[in-house]
């Protein structure tokens, strides 16, 4: 597992020591939140709300370069926009959901 990047997070908010930890922070309390969005939209059908979440989670995780990860979370919203796949995407988000855990478990 890939571990994140709090040098580029760094870099990418301007060296400013308590964005980051703001960033962390609100990334490790609202991530486990988003997840669970992304699991009930999943159960619901709901594409459009797959497709949000799963493109914001993806982002947040290529600020830390956890580009494992960002993948994971692109899969979801390629099957999403597509309405297809299922059980890829239930695997996908099975594999995203345990690597987002060991990511903020490490934070």
């Amino acid at each position: 597992m890939q571990a994140p990047n709090i040098e580029k997070l760094k870099s990418l908010l301007g060296n400013d020591d308590n964005m980051v930890a703001k960033f962390l922070d609100i990334f490790k309390t609202e991530t486990p939140r988003q997840l669970s969005k992304l699991s009930d939209a999943m159960s619901d059908k709901d594409w459009d709300t797959v497709s949000t979440i799963a493109h914001g989670i993806k982002s947040q995780v290529k600020y830390l370069d956890l580009l494992e990860l960002a993948d994971k979370a692109a899969e979801i919203e390629v099957c999403a926009e597509q309405r297809e796949d299922l059980e890829h995407m239930n695997m996908f988000y099975g594999q995203l959901e345990k690597m987002l855990g060991e990511v903020i478990g490490n934070l």
